[in-house]
């Protein structure tokens, strides 16, 4: 081969490989951006969910003999469960909190999230909790599906009931 034919194809080989790599970089910058857009408009990437915390054992009470007998105490009317919602219009994928109190609950009694959608039934949501000192709860939820949404915490040792709060979810 000639001097003349050998440089030819050699500068056509690095002007193809130049554009390849330019056509590379600029359909990997497209996906990798458009992916990235998709991942953030979706909630996807905001999954990390606060940690467990495992629940505390109380301390044993002791009882001493010289204690004063219990005075008669008045029948006060029953302290009906409470519910609070951080807030009741958020994006798909945005977490929420849920707050409350089973006031005549005991400390680690387990409570779990219940959703209803429309007129239908009261279905499990896929958080549980417990209760805290003084039957109060907290626990913090998001989900994905929109629309109008109810949502309640039931005391699955009693089978008590919080009053619904509604969420709009998009």
């Amino acid at each position: 081969m000639s001097k003349k034919v050998r440089t030819v194809s050699r500068a056509r080989i690095a002007g193809f490989a130049a554009t390849f790599i330019f056509l590379g970089l600029v359909v990997g910058g497209v996906l990798g951006l458009g992916g990235a857009a998709l991942v953030g408009a979706t909630g996807i990437s905001k999954v990390d969910l606060p940690p467990l915390v495992a629940p505390t054992t109380p301390a044993p009470v002791v009882e001493s003999d010289d204690a004063p007998a219990p005075q008669p105490t008045q029948t006060a009317d029953p302290v009906e469960p409470t519910i609070n919602t951080s807030s009741d219009d958020v994006s798909p994928g945005e977490r929420f909190l849920l707050s409350g109190a089973f006031p005549t609950s005991a400390v680690g009694e387990n409570l779990q999230v219940e959703v209803k959608e429309g007129g239908g039934s009261w279905d499990d949501f896929p958080i549980q909790t417990q209760t805290r000192d003084g039957g109060i709860f907290r626990t913090e939820l998001y989900t994905s599906r929109t629309g109008e949404r109810e949502f309640r915490v039931k005391n699955t040792v009693t089978g008590e009931t919080t009053p619904s709060v509604k969420v709009e979810i998009g």
